[in-house]
């Protein structure tokens, strides 16, 4: 049930310079990566991708700074979600990962692992 709902339940959807991690159950958005954010590409392939005939696709990105603020935290501010901040993805069992990377630009940093 957990896999179904980390992976089964999502789209990812590749914009020009941005990826979006869709919640198919929810109808929205989850998380997103900019172009600008991705410090890597790898493309790496297990043993599930060789037998599916698939690949994973591999960005990292630096995360978002998740040091503690010193003192309380103001109760009239908004929470942070998470949603608008860059994380680094690994998106498993892609057909075709070289079209993502080249629709979100970041082609120039992309690694094989063999």
């Amino acid at each position: 049930m957990a896999r179904y709902l980390t992976y089964g339940a999502v789209e990812y959807r590749c914009y020009d310079g941005l990826l979006v991690v869709h919640s198919t159950l929810l109808g929205a958005g989850q998380a997103r990566l900019r172009r600008q954010a991705v410090e890597g590409v790898t493309i790496e392939r297990d043993f599930a991708d060789r037998l599916f005939d698939t690949e994973t696709l591999v960005l990292d990105a630096e995360g978002p700074d998740t040091t503690p603020e010193p003192g309380l935290p103001d109760p009239e501010a908004e929470p942070a979600d998470g949603v608008d901040e860059d994380r680094p993805r690994n998106l498993a069992h892609v057909r075709e990962p070289e079209v993502i990377v080249d629709t979100l630009g970041v082609a120039w940093v992309l690694e094989r692992d063999g």
